[in-house]
């Protein structure tokens, strides 16, 4: 038998190494970032063109390399920041595997100048594939300046696996925003296709978040701080009130000055929400943890932003009573105002020798609210209502492969305003009001049983159809605002209102940009009122952002954006509907498309027939 073991081709094996490090642009804008960052620059200037796949684009005035440490630093594991095995666990810097550049060179065309302070003349490096094409001297400022271009130009199928260019985008700035928010002494300039989307001066942590993240953010932020003899926590949480929707939207950990994602710190956050948020909310937070380097492990994934704490419960606990705390000296400052007392009362004056009278409750002991049922007017069965039963049997036949009740065609001689009821097999005329349970389901008669319908997933299948018909057809009523309203968005937000204007625009929303992250609203849908326009906007991003990144294309942006309209607007669980909203609930999903389920796969109705009934008794 012959060898089937072989050692890989340098080529293909650095190819390998750098799928590890550089999955798309912006793993190569973290890279060089955080080796500017290390290089002790006090201005970083970033570059990208056509979202990083042209060019990537990285200059700082940093301590710049020597001849010979220029041509190193392209060799595989070449690092400045370890010699030994035990330098792993007493990390103070962000690159230290000697892999970033070496990576980079293997899957792009790469340019690079750099001086020290102590020469006259820098060196120029010109790398295409790991293959050095030429290295000669070079009059440049002081620091570095790394040229990244045409990423993926040398493995085609990799390249064609990049997402489009506003989801690209997104990443690069996402990356970015981990290295600036950490940094804030630092002086950062960020161009996209020579315009400047960024211009961060040197500034406090606070106010790197306001300008980078959101602007409005000034006054949501708590602050939060913890110490103890090895672990210093600081940053700042958010106000309850301003929680999001989105799961992991500006919640960001700073460990000893590296961005990390860590499950386990971020439920002992959102745990000291509990109490205070929804359970489809969730927390914004900005933290930072300085921690003795030998009590984390960050050498654990090729990215760096996976660690392992060597006593992460006593983490956990600290980092949740320290947001707790924070809550309390929040609440201390924010004087509470009780809007259920009754301060008509508290403002009399009682006479302490007046006699005191115990307090009596009022009963009416006939009384009994099911009268007013029968006192409510009798509305005439519509042509929709007959629909309903007329068309109920082919639409939901094979809903369950259990119990395949049918819902019968009872309903017949349209030849008179009355018409017939459905009838069980007892001859008990069914009437065709609906009922509410626990405000969540919506109980109503068919000719062979009961329909239970879920009025949540209902509305928001209803709601997503109707949408989607709207954004296509651009049919939809939109009022005209006479005080426009004016709302602040982060960059990506905007990036995503001004990518999809026109969708919104068909949704009955007019609005222009003002400035950086400003957005004027001239006009908005007529189901929707003024007051509710920033809220509406934010929970619609948020539901956006969070499924954008599986995009591959656009093709789909009008179901994207209506998809985050209807679970915006849909009726929620726990609202009291009237008979007539119930009624209507029910007649437009039977007349849905796709009326079995709601957007995420879950059922909207379930069918209980009588047989089934009969059983319990």
């Amino acid at each position: 038998m012959s060898d089937i073991i072989k050692l890989l081709p340098e080529n293909v094996a650095n190819q390998i190494a750098a799928g590890e490090v550089v999955q798309r642009p912006a793993s190569i804008v973290k890279e060089l970032l955080e080796n500017s960052v290390d290089s002790g620059a006090s201005k970083i200037i970033l570059r990208i063109k056509d979202a990083g796949r042209l060019l990537i684009q990285v200059i700082d005035n940093g301590c710049g390399m020597t001849e010979t440490d220029a041509r190193v630093c392209f060799e595989r594991h070449a690092t400045s920041k370890i010699s030994k095995a035990e330098d792993l666990f007493s990390l103070h810097t962000l690159g230290f595997r000697g892999e970033a550049l070496s990576s980079i060179a293997a899957v792009t065309q790469m340019e690079m100048k750099t001086r020290t302070a102590a020469e006259d003349i820098g060196t120029k490096i010109v790398i295409e594939g790991n293959k050095i094409v030429s290295q000669e001297p070079c009059s440049c400022e002081t620091g570095t300046s790394i040229s990244a271009k045409n990423i993926f130009y040398n493995i085609p199928a990799r390249r064609n696996f990049l997402k489009s260019n506003t989801i690209e985008l997104k990443h690069v700035i996402e990356e970015f925003t981990k290295v600036a928010l950490i940094n804030p002494q630092l002086h950062f300039v960020v161009y996209n296709n020579e315009n400047m989307l960024y211009d961060l001066p040197p500034e406090n942590f606070k106010q790197r978040i306001v300008n980078l993240v959101n602007k409005s953010y000034k006054e949501k932020l708590i602050p939060i701080e913890a110490a103890t003899d090895k672990i210093k926590i600081s940053g700042y949480i958010c106000k309850p009130e301003f929680a999001k929707k989105t799961k992991g939207a500006e919640q960001f950990f700073f460990v000893n000055n590296r961005y990390i994602r860590h499950q386990y710190l971020r439920h002992s956050i959102e745990s000291a929400y509990k109490s205070l948020l929804t359970c489809e909310m969730f927390p914004m937070f900005f933290i930072k943890i300085e921690i003795d380097p030998e009590l984390v492990d960050v050498n654990i994934h090729p990215t760096k932003t996976e660690v392992n704490f060597q006593d992460a419960s006593t983490l956990y606990a600290i980092l949740n009573s320290a947001v707790r705390k924070a809550f309390g000296a929040f609440s201390m400052r924010v004087p509470a105002m009780d809007f259920d007392a009754d301060h008509a009362i508290e403002n009399q004056n009682f006479d302490t020798n007046s006699p005191v009278v115990q307090p009596t409750v009022k009963v009416n002991p006939n009384y009994n609210p099911f009268d007013q049922l029968s006192s409510l007017p009798k509305k005439p069965v519509t042509d929709e209502w007959r629909k309903l039963y007329n068309d109920i049997n082919s639409r939901f036949d094979s809903e369950f492969a259990i119990q395949k009740p049918t819902w019968q065609n009872d309903i017949i001689n349209n030849n008179e305003d009355e018409v017939q009821q459905p009838k069980t097999s007892n001859n008990i005329e069914l009437g065709d009001n609906f009922i509410q349970s626990r405000n969540k389901f919506i109980v109503g008669t068919i000719s062979k049983g009961l329909i239970i319908i879920h009025q949540e997933r209902a509305h928001e299948r209803i709601l997503f159809e109707e949408i989607l018909s709207q954004l296509n057809s651009g049919n939809v009523a939109a009022q005209v605002d006479m005080f426009p309203e004016t709302i602040t968005m982060s960059y990506d937000e905007g990036l995503i209102l001004d990518t999809n204007k026109s969708q919104f625009e068909n949704i009955g929303f007019r609005y222009e940009k003002l400035g950086q992250s400003n957005y004027v609203i001239n006009a908005h849908p007529a189901n929707i009122s003024i007051d509710e326009i920033k809220d509406f906007f934010e929970s619609v991003l948020s539901n956006i952002k969070e499924e954008i990144s599986q995009q591959s294309n656009n093709n789909n942006r009008n179901k994207l954006i209506a998809k985050a309209t209807a679970r915006k607007l849909c009726i929620k669980t726990g609202k009291t509907l009237k008979q007539e909203e119930m009624k209507t609930i029910a007649e437009k999903l039977a007349g849905c498309e796709i009326s079995e389920t709601d957007l995420s796969g879950k059922p909207t109705y379930a069918i209980i027939d009588l047989d089934t009934v009969e059983n319990y008794f």
